[in-house]
């Protein structure tokens, strides 16, 4: 399932992320990209709802775009994990963007234990197909405070980029969000040691 591509600096396995300064500093500021333009809107569900299954799902009525892993770093930071110590358990999130990157919804999709979340792969596609989103973004936080992605975040996250592309709704990043860091599978190959990223100032 490691394919070369835009997603992943590094071909390696699954067992962890090859952390790359130099590559990982360009990535930071690279734009994402995305090869599916829907031309249509999201539903408009008001406010935060309970879906019924286990999500939550908030609107954005703001204009919050993001582009580059930094920006989703951020914004995970300040308007989701927040504050970091209230998050006792996982969650998994995603962000909803149509064509101009702009976030629609966000998306609460499963609360796990202090260290593990089961997740069915078809459940956080559900969410990006129902609003019509033309792409998405994951966020999970680890209680520890440690975002050092584990080899089985790199192996879903491997898992759900190939489901994606056959979709035809990208996921461009997933991010793993601790306490006041936070790191992004986009700027990483495999083989997960080095630092981790700091929070935006």
């Amino acid at each position: 399932m490691c394919k070369q591509g835009s997603f992943l600096i590094i071909q390696k396995s699954a067992k962890g992320l090859c952390y790359n300064r130099s590559m990982a500093k360009q990535e930071r500021a690279r734009p994402y990209q995305y090869g599916f333009d829907f031309g249509q809107k999201p539903l408009d569900p008001a406010g935060l709802v309970y879906d019924g299954s286990q999500r939550f799902v908030r609107e954005l009525k703001e204009d919050i775009i993001v582009r580059t892993p930094a920006e989703v770093g951020a914004h995970c930071l300040n308007r989701i994990f927040t504050p970091f110590e209230a998050f006792e358990q996982e969650e998994l999130w995603s962000l909803l963007l149509n064509t101009k990157q702009r976030i629609t919804h966000e998306v609460m999709i499963y609360r796990g234990t202090i260290n593990t979340i089961q997740i069915r792969l078809a459940d956080i596609f559900k969410p990006a197909i129902r609003f019509n989103a033309a792409a998405f973004i994951l966020a999970h936080n680890h209680p520890s405070s440690d975002p050092s992605p584990s080899p089985e975040d790199v192996r879903f996250t491997l898992e759900a980029k190939a489901i994606g592309q056959h979709l035809g709704v990208d996921l461009l990043d997933h991010l793993v969000i601790g306490k006041n860091r936070w790191v992004s599978l986009k700027e990483r190959g495999l083989d997960c040691d080095g630092a981790a990223s700091p929070s935006p100032s």
